[in-house]
């Protein structure tokens, strides 16, 4: 018999206003779901020291604080709390593991790095085994329910299973998007025009593509709501664009094999940068 699937919601927590974003969000999901919460706060080994107590006692105070809260919006909920002795980033992956899903806020540290997001929202998109969640700054809230994903090939067949998962437990919609582009070959606009009298077989290919996706994943989810719809345009700026009056966006990470692995490729490293909505990347086995 196969082990049960995880069903905890892992959020990272420091008591931040984007941490709290992130619990919002998280602890939303979590009722609306029915899955256990889970609250982890890291303190890494070089701020411990002398002061090992006293910093144990002010993160227990945060946990307890904000486990209260969300008690006391969502009754019922059961909430967990969890403290590690390490960076923020590993106790989140160390803990993935055993999680349907990991929610952290997008964060950066100055100038530099929030061009490069956050360092503990960058490394667990990364690496963590399971779909992550990268809740941005606040603003306004769309009331939209739809869900956009990005598809690109077959192999993005978990992606769109988790967008179409989610979109069932929210009560929404998805909305797949295939990206692509014209290949233009130098700088001369008549250099293009040969390639363009091809655009609409190029466009039916990749229609085509699409297709299959979304009718491979309504087999597998009768009744499911999914729109698809073919872009052409950069991948990243293309779901970034679409996501805007969305409840969320999904995109894939490909775990390829090698000595130089690609964790989080452009596309993913866009859209947690520009999207104005949460971001899921959703890991994909590599070949």
């Amino acid at each position: 018999m196969s082990a049960p699937a995880p069903s905890a919601i892992l959020v990272g927590y420091d008591g931040s206003l984007d941490a709290q974003r992130a619990l919002a969000w998280a602890a939303q999901h979590a009722a609306r779901s029915g899955r256990e919460l889970r609250l982890l706060s890291a303190v890494p080994h070089a701020l411990l020291g002398r002061h090992r107590e006293e910093l144990h006692q002010a993160v227990h105070t945060i946990l307890d604080g904000a486990s209260a809260r969300v008690r006391e919006q969502h009754p019922g909920l059961a909430v967990q709390t969890l403290m590690a002795e390490t960076s923020p980033a590993e106790a989140l992956l160390d803990h993935a593991h055993d999680t349907a899903m990991l929610v952290v806020g997008r964060r950066g540290h100055g100038a530099v790095a929030d061009a490069l997001l956050g360092s503990v929202s960058h490394r667990v998109a990364a690496h963590a085994p399971c779909p992550v969640v990268v809740v941005p700054p606040g603003g306004p809230v769309s009331p939209s329910a739809t869900v956009v994903v990005g598809v690109a090939e077959a192999s993005d067949a978990p992606v769109l299973d988790f967008a179409v998962t989610y979109a069932a437990e929210s009560g929404g919609d998805v909305l797949a998007v295939h990206a692509w582009s014209l290949p233009v070959s130098g700088f001369a606009p008549e250099l293009a025009m040969p390639l363009l009298t091809d655009a609409r077989e190029m466009l039916a290919a990749r229609d085509a593509v699409l297709g299959n996706a979304v009718d491979a994943a309504r087999g597998r989810f009768p009744g499911a709501r999914i729109e698809p719809s073919t872009v052409e345009g950069p991948t990243g700026r293309v779901l970034a664009d679409a996501s805007a009056e969305a409840a969320m966006l999904v995109v894939g990470a490909h775990r390829h094999r090698g000595p130089f692995p690609l964790r989080v490729g452009p596309t993913a490293h866009y859209v947690l940068r520009h999207a104005t909505c949460p971001v899921t990347v959703v890991p994909v086995p590599g070949r």
